[in-house]
């Protein structure tokens, strides 16, 4: 098991330094960022993005050290490398294996006030139907949530089940912040998300197709 867990962190590593070479020339236009970026610095908060846009939001804020909660699966391993590599730091534990403890390291954290990032509707869908931990987590940590929606052009769209988005040299990503709320319990918490990311797609919407 161990051979096999440093075979998958040797692909994560190579499959790291193969995006960095694809976003390069990636553009990135950010709305609303100024207040949600000195939070990446500390803060208690927790920033809430759809996992399909995993991709361009972890090279956009590499090498700021915000915790991000892998799963515990083998893509999970992957994936836990290629974010040690871009300087983050992470929290291993999903819906599905580890979930508790994941839970409670991140309520730990975020009394730090460390900031965390959670994929919502990771580690495997359905995609765009927000799970609990997030939001019970920052309910019970009283800790803020903000929301991250993201517009990707020029990418190539993985067959997988959230269509993850893969940077390609020359693609736009515009990552637009939206409001910040402390959830009081978990329901409340995933509808005001969800209506805050589609107040923003129409924002997005509005800004730059009229």
């Amino acid at each position: 098991m161990e051979i096999k867990r440093k075979v998958w962190r040797i692909v994560g590593y190579v499959l790291g330094i193969f995006l960095y070479l694809l976003c390069l020339f990636m553009r990135v236009k950010k709305i609303n960022h100024e207040e949600p970026e000195k939070l990446m610095k500390g803060g208690k908060v927790i920033f809430c993005f759809w996992h399909r846009y995993l991709l361009p939001l972890l090279w956009t804020y590499r090498k700021r050290r915000i915790l991000v909660i892998t799963s515990m699966s083998r893509d999970g391993e992957i994936a836990d490398a290629i974010l040690h590599f871009y300087g983050y730091e992470t929290i291993r534990g999903s819906s599905s294996r580890g979930g508790i403890n994941a839970i409670i390291k991140t309520m730990k954290v975020l009394k730090q006030n460390r900031p965390v990032a959670i994929a919502v509707d990771g580690p495997r869908g359905p995609a765009f139907i927000p799970k609990d931990g997030a939001f019970f987590s920052a309910s019970r940590s009283e800790a803020a949530i903000i929301p991250v929606f993201v517009h990707f052009r020029g990418g190539l769209e993985i067959g997988s089940w959230d269509r993850l988005i893969l940077p390609l040299p020359f693609s736009k990503a515009t990552v637009i912040f939206g409001k910040q709320f402390i959830p009081s319990d978990v329901e409340s918490g995933k509808k005001i998300f969800m209506e805050e990311m589609k107040r923003l797609e129409d924002d997005f919407k509005n800004l730059f197709h009229n």
